[in-house]
């Protein structure tokens, strides 16, 4: 039985992967995320699985959560060398399955040993798609929102909807809100994928 571990058992960063040869299971806990609504963002206490569903174990870096306030800081008071690594973000293995993702920090004792055993039970007919990988995710989403808003830009152009009579006041305000809402939607999607959260 081999098992991976980070942090310490009990404490609220504990997260434990154990692959069990004998029956052919891996479970995780405290570290895996079940396709669901987006915006939950906790991990299952614990979940199961045969290695056979396994679809894919790769490395992606996940910046931090407090990213922004750390680029802050670092440009008013020039902290860049006294933060911890992983203050910014650490390299988390995930293991991906049909139901959800699984993530355990690179800083777990005992994940390279896991790491192998696990690929090396990787069913070439299971694994995931390119355009399930993280990176690929981004790239399609953005391609996406941002396609769609200029198509949206273009279409108010030639149907001549800023033409109509409509007081200036009125159609700045139109703009503004349309502007507003691309960037947050591109926002959520942006952000979510740094967090290597699930989004199909």
């Amino acid at each position: 039985m081999l098992v991976a571990d980070y942090g310490k058992e009990g404490a609220a960063d504990w997260q434990r992967v154990v692959y069990d040869p004998d029956a052919g299971t891996v479970t995780f806990y405290n570290c895996y995320q079940s396709k669901r609504f987006f915006l939950v963002w906790g991990a299952d206490p614990e979940f199961t699985c045969r290695v056979s569903e396994l679809r894919a174990a790769y490395w992606n870096y996940v910046p931090s959560r407090f990213i922004l306030s750390v680029l802050v800081t670092t440009w008013t008071a020039s902290i860049t060398t006294a933060c911890p690594k992983s203050y910014f973000g650490k390299w988390e293995l995930f293991f991906v399955t049909p139901a959800g993702t699984a993530r355990l920090p690179q800083e777990a004792v005992g994940i390279d040993g896991v790491r192998s055993a696990l690929i090396g039970g990787l069913v070439p007919e299971s694994r995931h798609r390119w355009y399930e990988h993280p990176a690929a995710k981004f790239v399609l989403l953005n391609a996406f929102v941002w396609g769609a808003a200029i198509l949206g830009i273009l279409l108010i152009v030639k149907t001549g909807v800023l033409d109509y009579q409509w007081p200036v006041e009125f159609k700045r305000t139109v703009f503004v809100v349309y502007c507003v809402i691309l960037f947050f939607l591109a926002l959520i999607i942006n952000v979510l994928s740094w967090r290597g959260k699930s989004m199909w």
